[in-house]
């Protein structure tokens, strides 16, 4: 999916805003471009660059996202080992295991702050908060 830049108000008829392909999402990004109402790009790549340019966020429309599916590349003649690939899939979306990495991962949901590590310093001497 390429990425699309995709001004806010794109569903409201008459308000004279466009799609523009033909941007540096990186430069807009840069530099806060007050033009830039919005940019389209799957959540995954959206995340990647909120960990550069942790000022914006990624927004997932509701109600149910939408879901690319990701490709795993196999040789032609290596049908037990595709056989096994999608039986692993398809128990790992049953089981939830790819809904709960999505959901940590990509939206951040269910994120806990992490306990800093057991310390002689802190924890017994308490030298340190």
């Amino acid at each position: 999916m390429p990425d699309v830049i995709v001004p806010a108000s794109f569903n409201f008829p008459h308000t004279g805003k466009t799609i523009r392909t033909d941007l540096d999402i990186e430069r807009m990004l840069k530099t806060g471009s007050p033009e830039l109402d919005a940019i389209g790009m799957p959540a995954e790549r959206g995340s990647a660059w909120t960990l550069m340019y942790p000022q914006y966020s990624v927004v997932v429309p509701g109600p149910s996202p939408i879901k690319v599916p990701l490709a795993y590349p196999i040789g032609r003649r290596d049908g037990r080992f595709a056989s096994f690939v999608n039986v692993w899939i398809s128990l790992k979306r049953k089981d939830g295991t790819i809904d709960r990495a999505f959901n940590y991962w990509i939206l951040g949901r269910d994120a806990a702050p992490r306990r800093p590590r057991w310390s002689i310093v802190r924890d017994v001497l308490h030298w340190v908060e």
